[in-house]
């Protein structure tokens, strides 16, 4: 039935456009008729292509000029084999022909954009075989028209030739300079964008210094064009233009070092600028901060550059403020609700804080913070400043751990200050900033400044009134702990148990999962010495254990777990043999239950089997901000674990 409709489909061109509106239609059982007939008529290259392109350059209908655009794109370039290959000589040369004529002709804008996609990808294939050598003199006749649909149309094409076809452009490399300069320089915007895409498709490509080089001159062209994408409010032009421009600084970061004052100077502008869109101005910054991180390729391109650093900085920091005071942050009913009030900006501000940090260093990075921070933490009128001042910290630690540890006493005293501020998010913020420090300034600010700092965050615990702090207070205890030899804790083991059997019984659902957590690292850091407390811990962990088992206490039961695991490890197989048997029991239920994919409880499970060790770290934001290091690093051993490494468990445990 499909061959014999094919037939007739190709015998007749009113047939074939008949087919292309089936094809389109919503009715499924019509479509698919029409996609089997369709199947046939492909098997007839030359049929199937002429037919196309006579739907493309007469048919009224813009739907069905746009749908034979592509499916000429598809049939000749990305079938295999192409029906390009397949079709007649004749039919290879009108195909090149009507496609370059409906580049010129067609009226409607996103049928053109089509038909340039179909010769950008036909010539690519070709150029490279010597196939098409038209196409060229046929895209600067029309780049020279003076015609501004048709000079885009055909620089953009021109664009992706110079991304995938370099090498067979190379040698009218001199023949394109000036025609693509002229070009940045025209009335018409949508014609500088399209040049500028197709110069910096050429500097990405271009492996030869002295061929990128040519296009020097046209650096300040445009970063022209990129400023009148902005004036004309066409920001998504103006994004467009920036992600090519990052290209550029990746790929080839000392091509832009002539240039470069002017350059960052343009950048900064956009950055600093509160009417551009959130979008626009992070692009900006992505463009310095990869600069910044080409330190191989150009060492000490940024750093020298006279008052970067601190600009950036500044630019970086007011990307912090893009936090508001969210009432759901405040509930605490689980991690979902942590970033509430933080804008985009604010996730892109803390991201670039750790890159440029790792990038540049902390001789180059920490003069700018220590200029900056102490005046912004003392703000008693913004508590948004107070806060970001301590996400920095936070997010500067591991690139600056050099020079931060030169400075910890002024550090730790800002981080203490946070801690008894007026705003409870300015409070979590502290939690963070000394989370964070205790992972990446071990163990030295532990050693020097434990005393301080650990009184500091049970204080924290006790802030019952904001529950998001106190849960983070806890968490960052087990940055602290991990850090923490057992002599260093042992004073401090009375009160802070105490504190978290405290969170462990009153507290909501995240901070029982926050003290969960601190117990088992408390317990791992402090070995032998947390047998004291054994009977006052165990009894609680087994009670979750057995109690937590809705969806909404997956998690806490999963923690529990843990916690065991590790108290096990920590009191020895003496203390622990009472209750071996009671928990490997409930695991063995647990095994035999069927628990649902997303349980945590059966990832702990799995995890059951590994081997000891300490417990790893876990940063105090728990969730990802786009900032790796953030994340917590799960290393927790769990009870069958914990059983399989004591001579006398119990047998029947998780094999």
């Amino acid at each position: 039935m499909a061959a014999a409709d094919a037939q007739a489909v190709l015998a007749d061109p009113n047939a074939f456009e008949a087919l292309v509106a089936s094809l389109l239609q919503a009715d499924n059982t019509a479509r698919k008729h029409a996609e089997a007939v369709f199947e046939e008529v492909k098997k007839h290259a030359d049929g199937c292509v002429s037919h196309l392109m006579r739907c493309l350059r007469q048919s009224p209908n813009e739907e069905h000029r746009a749908f034979s655009a592509i499916m000429l794109r598809k049939v000749l370039t990305r079938d295999e084999p192409t029906m390009y290959a397949a079709s007649s000589p004749q039919v290879q040369a009108s195909v090149k022909q009507e496609l370059l004529a409906a580049l010129a002709a067609e009226p409607n804008a996103s049928v053109r954009k089509k038909v340039g996609d179909t010769v950008s990808e036909l010539a690519s294939d070709l150029l490279a075989k010597e196939q098409w050598p038209e196409v060229l003199p046929s895209l600067v006749e029309r780049i020279q028209s003076g015609q501004p649909q048709a000079m885009e149309a055909s620089l953009a094409i021109l664009a992706t030739l110079a991304s995938y076809s370099t090498d067979s452009l190379r040698p009218h490399l001199a023949q394109l300079h000036p025609i693509l300069g002229a070009c940045l320089g025209h009335a018409s915007l949508e014609v500088q964008v399209a040049s500028l895409m197709c110069v910096a498709g050429f500097i990405q490509q271009l492996e030869e210094p002295k061929e990128r080089d040519a296009f020097q001159p046209m650096v300040s062209p445009m970063l022209a064009t990129l400023g009148r994408c902005l004036t004309s409010n066409d920001e998504q032009a103006a994004q467009e233009v920036l992600e090519q421009l990052i290209e550029v600084a990746e790929q080839h970061p000392k091509f832009l070092k002539k240039q470069l004052t002017e350059v960052i100077a343009a950048m900064l502008q956009i950055a600093n600028a509160p009417q551009l869109d959130d979008p626009t101005r992070t692009l900006a910054v992505e463009f310095m901060v990869t600069l910044c991180e080409a330190r191989d390729r150009a060492p000490g391109m940024m750093r020298k550059l006279p008052d970067f650093v601190p600009t950036l900085f500044g630019a970086l920091m007011g990307f912090l403020l893009d936090v508001e005071d969210e009432p759901l942050w405040h509930q605490a009913d689980s991690d979902a609700h942590e970033e509430e009030g933080c804008g985009e900006l604010f996730d892109s501000g803390q991201e670039f804080l750790d890159r440029v940090a790792i990038s540049l260093g902390g001789k180059a990075l920490v003069p700018a913070a220590g200029a900056l921070l102490p005046a912004w933490l003392q703000d008693a009128g913004d508590w948004k400043k107070r806060h970001a001042a301590l996400i920095c910290l936070a997010q500067i630690a591991e690139g600056c751990a050099k020079v931060m540890l030169e400075q910890l006493q002024p550090l730790v005293a800002m981080c203490l200050t946070g801690l008894g501020d007026a705003h409870p998010r300015v409070r979590w913020s502290a939690c963070q900033a000394l989370g964070q420090m205790c992972t990446d300034l071990t163990p030295d600010i532990q050693e020097n400044h434990g005393a301080q700092i650990l009184p500091a965050l049970m204080a924290g615990m006790d802030d019952f009134n904001n529950p998001r702090v106190q849960a983070h207070a806890a968490a960052a205890v087990v940055n602290f702990s991990e850090g923490a030899e057992a002599d260093l804790m042992a004073p401090h083991l009375d009160t802070l148990i105490t504190k978290l059997l405290t969170l462990l019984q009153r507290g909501k659902k995240l901070v029982q999962e926050g003290a969960l957590t601190a117990i088992a690292s408390v317990a791992d850091s402090s070995a032998d010495m947390f047998v004291k407390y054994y009977d006052a811990v165990m009894p609680l962990l087994s009670s979750i254990l057995v109690n937590a088992q809705d969806k909404q206490h997956r998690l806490l039961r999963a923690k529990a777990l843990e916690c065991i695991s590790l108290v096990g490890m920590a009191v020895g197989r003496d203390r622990f043999r009472g209750d071996a048997a009671h928990v490997m029991g409930f695991l063995q239920q647990l095994q035999g239950a069927e628990l649902d994919p997303d349980d945590p409880t059966s990832s702990y499970m799995l995890q059951a089997r590994g081997g000891g060790g300490r417990h790893a770290a876990w940063g105090p934001q728990e969730h990802a901000r786009g900032v790796s290091r953030e994340g917590r690093k799960d290393g927790s051993f769990y009870a069958a674990s914990a059983l399989a490494h004591q001579p006398d468990a119990p047998a029947g445990g998780l094999q």
